[in-house]
């Protein structure tokens, strides 16, 4: 699963969004969407990518 590119941004509550793809020998198999909401000591923006290897094909067949 590869998320080129997710943005992360708060002051005291914070939200990240991002979308990826799931690839099989290099050919896009899925679309998948990341979100989350946090709250506490925190301000500003960031960006940031996210590359997850999955070994278990029980496991990429679950996301399907």
């Amino acid at each position: 699963m590869v998320f080129p590119n997710i943005v992360k941004a708060g002051f005291i509550v914070g939200t990240q969004d991002g979308e990826g793809e799931l690839l099989k020998h290099r050919k896009i198999v899925g679309y998948y969407n990341i979100a989350a909401a946090s709250y506490g000591l925190q301000a500003g923006v960031q960006g940031f990518a996210y590359d997850h290897a999955l070994h278990d094909g029980l496991r990429i067949a679950l996301l399907r």
